[in-house]
């Protein structure tokens, strides 16, 4: 320990000097605070005279000891490195309309020098890109579906949405989504940005949309795959909706807080 690391908190012979060290190592950064406790020879058995370091405010002519008292200020652990698999092979295990199975074959990476992990075998899924309107008419109540979800196999409550068709531009699908489930449209139509739904499992996308001065301008078109009635909520009865777990579509959820956001001029229009 060099006399550098330490610095003079007063300048009176008895003052401790304090010195604050930080470790690094495989784990991570440690941080220490050093304190030399100044006293007078003989004073503590264990402690090593210090008067040839010239510490300041020590005079070099009085026999002073430290002892050293050591604690840890705190722990920086090194963040881990996110590494990125290998994939050997992919192939096709099933194809169904909007909705393609695939099977990889991969090598998971690990830190040098350690060698690669062995194979292994994960399944992913090819979906269509999807969007959501969260809509608000213009007698200011939100205007949402109840229909029913064979996923979960029950009736759900959710703002309109579906599957974007090939090459549709994803504002135009919005606007047909909300016409085809609650008959609603007109008004003007926001972007609030796009979402993975499920980045663990596919790469496709949600598009997220904010319809606001909406109208009734036809039936909802119903059809024997697909039946929907049209539920409208105020902005107290949305809210508790949320909270409540009423409306538990993920997509659903974030689509209609952000809409929220920028009906309460919360969240920039574009």
């Amino acid at each position: 320990m060099s006399s550098g690391a330490f610095k003079r908190e007063h300048p009176a012979p008895s003052a401790s000097a304090i010195a604050i060290v930080t470790t690094e190592s495989e784990r991570g950064r440690q941080a220490e605070v050093i304190a030399p406790n100044v006293s007078q020879a003989g004073d503590a058995p264990e402690a090593r005279s210090f008067g040839a370091l010239g510490l300041p405010g020590l005079s070099p002519r009085e026999p002073c000891y430290m002892s050293i008292t050591r604690g840890t200020l705190g722990f920086e652990p090194k963040p881990p490195t996110v590494t990125r698999p290998t994939r050997l092979a992919t192939k096709t295990i099933a194809t169904y309309p909007h909705l393609v199975l695939h099977e990889h074959r991969i090598v998971d990476a690990t830190p040098e020098p350690s060698p690669p992990g062995p194979p292994r075998t994960v399944v992913t899924l090819a979906l269509t890109d999807w969007c959501v309107a969260a809509a608000r008419s213009e007698d200011g109540r939100w205007v949402f579906v109840e229909q029913h979800r064979h996923g979960v196999d029950a009736t759900t409550l959710e703002p309109a949405g579906g599957i974007i068709d090939p090459g549709e531009d994803p504002a135009t699908a919005a606007a047909r989504e909300l016409l085809e489930e609650t008959g609603y449209g007109g008004g003007s139509l926001a972007p609030l940005g796009w979402v993975h739904p499920n980045p663990a499992l596919s790469s496709n996308k949600a598009h997220l949309y904010f319809a606001s001065e909406v109208r009734p301008l036809a039936e909802p078109a119903c059809t024997a795959a697909e039946t929907t009635r049209v539920v409208l909520l105020d902005d107290r009865d949305v809210r508790a909706a949320l909270e409540d777990g009423r409306i538990t579509h993920a997509l659903g959820v974030v689509a209609v807080m952000r809409a929220l956001e920028m009906a309460a001029g919360r969240r920039a229009r574009p």
